[in-house]
């Protein structure tokens, strides 16, 4: 199977005992070769058609920007700042550029 392929798979059975709330994370592994767009797409109408609440973990400040309504930054495990996706990507921390 693709990386695309298990990770539809992996969505699948999550969804099958019908949860309220989806959690998932934005990897580095070989899953990037593929569409990313279509996962994130294909978790976009779950969302809606399920009506469940969904939690994104990532670094990838693209991805935020396409899917987040709150954004919460941490920073060394700590959550330094909460607001909306779009607040947060005009307006937040220099954190977000600075290497630890």
């Amino acid at each position: 199977m693709s990386g695309g392929q298990k990770q539809r798979v992996m969505i699948a059975m999550a969804l099958a005992t019908e949860p309220e709330f989806l959690i998932g994370r934005r990897t580095d592994d070989g899953a990037r070769r593929h569409d990313p767009a279509q996962i994130l797409d294909l978790l976009k109408d779950l969302q809606r058609e399920h009506r469940m609440g969904l939690l994104l973990i990532t670094h990838d400040l693209a991805v935020v920007s396409g899917m987040a309504h709150r954004v919460a930054l941490m920073y060394a495990g700590q959550i330094i700042e909460v607001a909306t996706g779009r607040r947060v990507l005009r307006a937040g921390r220099c954190i977000l550029t600075r290497a630890p």
